[in-house]
């Protein structure tokens, strides 16, 4: 047949040869932290993290019900209340 090019560039058949990129996958510090104590299991680091999670969100709720509730794990009385003020503006105006 005459007229009929073909291309002959490999690029543009999808054939082209490149070289694979290698995803390197960077470690965070507490998995270096955990590497340099001897944990080499990648699931056994993702438990300990996991944990270490959960105790910090445990003290964050315990600190916030702390505050939220005066400081105090008992409910105080109106009287208690004001001798409180009363011993605290005492404190302020001995200084």
């Amino acid at each position: 047949m005459q007229g009929i090019d073909f291309e002959e560039n490999n690029e543009a058949s999808g054939l082209s040869m490149k070289t694979p990129e290698v995803h390197v996958e960077k470690s965070s510090f507490t998995i270096k932290l955990l590497e340099k104590v001897g944990v080499r299991d990648k699931a056994s680091k993702n438990i300990i993290l996991i944990g270490i999670a959960v105790i910090c969100l445990g003290i964050t709720i315990f600190i916030y019900a702390r505050i939220l509730n005066g400081g105090s794990s008992t409910q105080q009385t109106p009287e208690q209340i004001q001798a409180r003020i009363k011993m605290m503006q005492e404190t302020i105006s001995h200084k």
